[in-house]
């Protein structure tokens, strides 16, 4: 991702893209920072 530059995104904006996508589907809070140092202790709830 993108489709024409695979794999050109930044370590964050993609991390910034399952935040955002967890929040869509209910399963995160919105504004939840999501990263490296975060997702293990991020708590998701569906």
């Amino acid at each position: 991702m993108p489709q024409n530059a695979p794999g050109s995104l930044k370590e964050q904006e993609y991390w910034d893209i399952l935040a955002h996508v967890l929040s869509v589907a209910g399963i995160a809070a919105p504004g939840v920072p999501l990263g490296p140092e975060t997702a293990e202790s991020t708590r998701l709830a569906k």
